[in-house]
């Protein structure tokens, strides 16, 4: 069981900080509550699973400085982790036989972004959720701000993707760059291929047939754990729902998706446990195998003894 516990902990524990440095200790519910001694750690959660159980432990609050508990149910903003999720719905359509692995974004994409660069045509699906197509790792700021939700998301991913591929490479094609435009890329060639939107097609592919009953799009809304920055004197500043509290709505297939600590546990074991039902033992091969000399498979980044693992933020 080792194996799974270490694999959900490398995604599974959020806060409102970085803790590339933590390391879990023997007693998870001592451990939680010295995360939240940590005055830029408003609240946190740490879950886990073996074969026939979940677990979920929290501590803290939603809100710095407010009398609002994280609850075990809460929903979390799962940041870049969404990038593995469009890949496994990739792999479902690649299964079903609507796009390949080796489907291009000239084939794809040619007929409703005729200003691609000639440098991106020829560059694959499976190289976009690689991270070596070449593309930049985002818009710049002017084009973000002007892609920040007054059309509806189709619409603002469409025109991000004219936009990005009109531009220069950042990199080489076959070199890993970590690009979040070239999710947003994947979702639009996936949505040309199927007719049905990026969110229909989560929905349809990933939360119905794995029962992720809790998950939906943006930074969750209501009484639920809130994003802040660190303000003046290092003190942290809530960031009210809104444009301000979450990545573009362009950027939904790269990092825009919450659900409960529960939820995304049910969809880890899914990748540990990877049944036939969903996606065929090849496929699911296919997902985990890191492209080599990069560490980064489809979505995932793999340690060297083969453990998956992502960070996720939206910048708060």
């Amino acid at each position: 069981m080792q194996y799974l516990e270490m694999r959900a902990w490398g995604v599974l524990l959020w806060a409102f900080t970085a803790l590339s440095s933590a390391t879990l200790s023997a007693e998870p519910v001592p451990f939680v509550q010295e995360l939240v001694g940590d005055p830029t750690i408003p609240g946190a959660v740490l879950s886990w699973a073996t074969a026939d159980q979940l677990q979920v432990v929290v501590a803290g609050t939603r809100i710095d400085s407010q009398d609002a508990p994280i609850d075990r149910d809460d929903l979390w903003h799962l940041g870049a982790i969404a990038k593995s999720m469009t890949a496994t719905v990739a792999a479902r359509i690649v299964e079903a036989g609507l796009i390949r692995w080796e489907t291009t974004i000239g084939f794809r994409l040619a007929a409703i972004a005729p200003e691609i660069r000639p440098e991106y045509f020829d560059v694959t699906l499976e190289e976009l959720l690689s991270h070596v197509s070449g593309l930049p790792a985002d818009l710049g700021m002017n084009d973000r701000v002007r892609l920040s939700g007054d059309a509806d998301e189709y619409v603002d991913r469409a025109n991000y993707v004219r936009t990005i591929l009109s531009g220069e490479p950042e990199g080489n094609r076959d070199e890993y760059l970590y690009s979040n435009a070239g999710y947003v890329v994947v979702a639009l060639m996936l949505e040309e291929a199927t007719g049905e939107r990026w969110e229909t097609l989560m929905q349809s592919h990933l939360f119905e047939p794995l029962g992720l009953d809790s998950a939906g799009f943006g930074a969750p809304l209501g009484d639920q754990p809130q994003g802040h920055r660190v303000g003046l004197l290092g003190l942290l500043r809530p960031v009210a729902h809104g444009r301000r509290g979450d990545n573009i709505p362009a950027l939904g297939p790269a990092g825009r998706v919450h659900m409960s600590a529960e939820d995304v546990l049910v969809y880890l074991r899914a990748h540990l446990l990877r049944p036939d039902w969903y996606l065929s033992e090849a496929t699911w091969m296919q997902l985990h195998s890191p492209i080599p000399e990069t560490g980064y498979a489809l979505g995932w980044s793999v340690t060297d003894d083969g453990r998956l693992r992502h960070s996720g933020s939206n910048t708060l």
